[in-house]
Order: structure tokens, then sequence, then C-alpha cells
């Protein structure tokens, strides 16, 4: 019996910790128009990872390759059809310490984007997000890292093609969602449990 509830608690420690974080935020950029100087407004979306391998050896950078499973961001702009981008297929890094942008705790993710109007097509995105004060480590961070309000994620700086377009996020929204192998095997072992204890 004590066997098999600690093979029970060893599958919940996986489920929760074998997590993928998704985060949402609201999102826009400055763009000249000829009515002058506008701000277009869409969001962002992306899901990670967190039990990709950090390839970096250095303890205050970490490196994760492909742990960015998707990213999805929309622009409304004033005179175009809106803007639609989501990940493509190409390979991409996310990159998380202090220092990375500003001295302070960042997050940065480097991958190819598709954007389906048909103004760009396939675009290099470049963007960091940081908070203020130095990284707790170079793990990638889980929800509260988005979620907390003191000190919280102040900005969303990126980039889009050879145009370099600068664009911003705030109001970061975060949750974790457990590893789905991890959630299967804590309902094999409570399956295991049932069927013990019936025969008993």
């Amino acid at each position: 019996m004590s066997r098999i509830l600690a093979a029970l608690l060893l599958c919940f420690a996986a489920s929760v910790h074998a997590a993928h974080v998704s985060v949402t935020a609201q999102a826009g950029w400055f763009a000249s128009t000829f009515e002058g100087l506008g701000l277009e407004l869409g969001w962002v979306n992306f899901t990670y990872d967190q039990s990709a391998p950090d390839s970096d050896p250095d303890p205050a950078r970490g490196e994760y390759r492909d742990a960015l499973t998707s990213f999805t961001m929309t622009v409304g702009q004033q005179s175009r059809p809106d803007l639609f981008f989501t990940l493509s297929s190409e390979p991409s890094l996310m990159v998380v310490g202090s220092g990375v942008a500003h001295g302070d705790a960042s997050v940065q993710i480097i991958a190819t984007l598709t954007e389906h109007s048909g103004a760009y097509g396939d675009l290099a995105g470049h963007f960091t997000m940081y908070r203020p004060g130095p990284a707790d480590d170079d793990a990638l961070p889980g929800a509260s890292f988005w979620n907390s309000s003191a000190p919280h994620v102040v900005a969303f700086v990126g980039s889009l093609g050879p145009a370099v377009e600068t664009d911003w996020a705030w109001d970061f929204r975060a949750t974790e969602i457990p590893a789905p192998g991890s959630a299967a095997l804590l309902g094999l072992g409570l399956a295991a449990l049932a069927c013990r204890r019936s025969r008993s």
C-alpha cells in the first residue's frame, strides 16, 4: 500500500513540474497613417514547455531550443487588413537570465513567424519581455513570473523582419498546463489502487 501511495505522489509531482505555460497579453505598435501617428492594438499568446533542456552551461543564462510550442499574435490595422502571425515550423529559441535586457530578469523569444494576411509572409521575430530586478535563476519561468503584481512584467519589445518594427505588450496573464503524460500516469496509479482495494 505504501509503495503505491509513493508512486502516486511521484506521478503527481511530475505532473506539477513538467508543465506547459500559456501566456497572454495585449499587444500593439505605433503606425503612421494619413491621419498621423496611431496605436494599432491586438493581442499575443505563446506557450512553452518547461521541461525543455537548457543548452547553455552558464548558470546565469539559459538557452532552450524549441521550448516554444505555439506563438500567435494579431494586430488590428487602421487602414489595412489585420495582421495575424503564427509560429512557423522553423527552429525557435528562448533565452532566460539577468542582463539579457536592461540588467533585469528577462525572457527572449527568437523565432520565425508566418503572417497570414498576405502582407509579409515569413518574418524573423525577436521579442524580449523583462521584469524589474535580477532573475531568480536561468530556468524557464512558471506562471508566477508573469502574474506577479510586484514586481511585474513591464514590457514586451520586439522586432519583425527587415523593417525592425517595434511592438509592445502589457497586462500579462499566464496559466500552467500539466503535461498530459504525467496526468495519464496519475490516472493509471489511481486505477491500480482501486483494483487492489476491490480484490482485498
